[in-house]
């Protein structure tokens, strides 16, 4: 009977670590134009991008070392609350 549920465990270790990229670096060049977000005052900005975009633009968008992220969602606008666009929060030191 152990010796079922240990080959159950090693299965579903082996399937998750197969299944996690979890090693690939962080890309190192920006090959691209970042989004510019849009400035709605007081901090609030809107980045109409996703996934690698997104994070691309909002890394280049704190560039500027004074910018620091209080708060951050995405806007749940696609077809099913799927996001098209994040709202970030910045707070300037």
């Amino acid at each position: 009977m152990k010796t079922k549920y240990l080959w159950i465990i090693s299965i579903l270790f082996l399937t998750l670590t197969m299944s996690c990229n979890c090693s690939s670096p962080a890309p190192k060049n920006f090959d691209f134009t970042p989004v510019e977000p849009i400035n709605f005052g007081r901090g609030v900005y809107y980045f109409p991008a996703i996934e690698n975009e997104f994070g691309q633009s909002l890394t280049v968008f704190l560039l500027d070392s004074s910018k620091h992220v209080v708060a951050m969602t995405g806007d749940g606008t696609g077809a099913g609350g799927f996001d098209q666009g994040y709202w970030v929060v910045v707070k300037t030191r």
